[in-house]
């Protein structure tokens, strides 16, 4: 059996080679660590949602023994939204396991195996982070691609209305104005409106650098800690995150160098509501994938020309959303 033979074996199929590289530890970035997005796979490459315009009312009384009070039927409208394709396209030449072990052997299969898998997961590190990326749009509203044109406005597609961003005048640094924690508690309200009848474990809020060292120094938040353990946390550095005005509050580590989180910026969203994040991965464009579950990542491998190696395709097909945009709350630092 040679080279090709053993391309041809089962384990090289695109459905194994895909089991083998998602059971490879996946390294997310930071606000996929946050854990808020669920994960689930469609079968379509499009996803579709119910639109409902419903609002939350007071029933009011009516007679004991009488009609009771009707209400209009909510009309939902059906809103598709294209999952997004991204690929990535490789090669491992005949050269590259010249020599590797017996031709045919188990071990040859191992080994190029192996070397696939190691070629793809160098590739799936840019993928985690434009997966992170996508996710950043979706907690601030709008969804960029690479070069920072529009790919999804939720606030548009939801038809919804995007919250007016918060100044949070950090350079008013009274703390007997109480400032700050005004601004963190007309934050909160306007997510619990827009949260409606949802419950929710808390707000958290996505800081660029420059933003979290102003917040952190700010002397509301300084005099809050004196005389606390957390002071001590303070004088010993610099943490990446800490509670102060019912918002938890934590830095974003690429801060404004990658373009994911801007300096002076920051992005506040509830946490513990049930199906307000969602990644959804669609299958990939392969026959034997169509009308399947979508996995977050696949490689399959197709023969070269002439033989002379193995083309190598590696890609993710992955949409993320806010289910209900207007809890989203972006703000400024002046």
């Amino acid at each position: 059996m040679g080279i090709l033979d053993i391309f041809s074996d089962d384990g090289f199929s695109v459905l194994d080679l895909t089991g083998l590289v998602n059971n490879e530890p996946y390294a997310p970035k930071q606000l996929s660590q946050l854990g808020i997005f669920e994960e689930e796979g469609v079968t379509t490459t499009t996803v579709a949602f119910d639109k409902i315009n419903g609002v939350l009312t007071l029933v009011g009384p009516t007679p004991r023994g009488g009609p009771g009070e009707t209400v209009a039927k909510d009309r939902g409208s059906l809103l598709a939204i294209p999952v997004e394709h991204f690929q990535r396209d490789d090669a491992v030449m005949a050269d590259e396991v010249q020599g590797r072990r017996m031709l045919g052997s188990a071990d040859m299969k191992e080994d190029l195996q192996r070397l696939i898998v190691k070629r793809s997961m160098k590739h799936f590190r840019d993928f985690d982070a434009t997966l992170e990326h996508q996710r950043i749009g979706a907690i601030k509203g709008i969804v960029l691609d690479k070069n920072g044109n529009t790919r999804l406005n939720l606030f548009t597609a939801f038809d919804e209305s995007a919250q007016s961003t918060v100044d949070f005048d950090l350079d008013n640094a009274n703390p007997a104005s109480g400032a700050f924690r005004k601004k963190c508690d007309t934050v909160i309200e306007t997510i619990e409106d827009a949260l409606g009848a949802d419950s929710y474990d808390g707000i958290h809020a996505i800081c660029g650098r420059g933003f979290y060292r102003d917040v952190l120094s700010h002397k509301e938040v300084v005099e809050s800690f004196k005389n606390t353990a957390f002071a001590n946390v303070l004088r010993a550095g610099m943490p990446r995150t800490f509670e102060f005005g019912d918002i938890t509050w934590e830095r974003y580590r690429t801060g404004g160098a990658s373009g994911f989180v801007n300096d002076d910026e920051c992005h506040l969203f509830p946490v513990g509501v049930p199906e307000l994040f969602k990644t959804y991965f669609a299958p990939a464009d392969y026959i034997e994938t169509v009308n399947t579950e979508g996995f977050p990542r696949y490689v399959k491998q197709v023969r070269m020309d002439n033989d002379k190696g193995i083309r190598v395709e590696i890609q993710s097909n992955p949409l993320s959303v806010c289910r209900k945009p207007q809890v989203l709350v972006n703000g400024t630092k002046t």
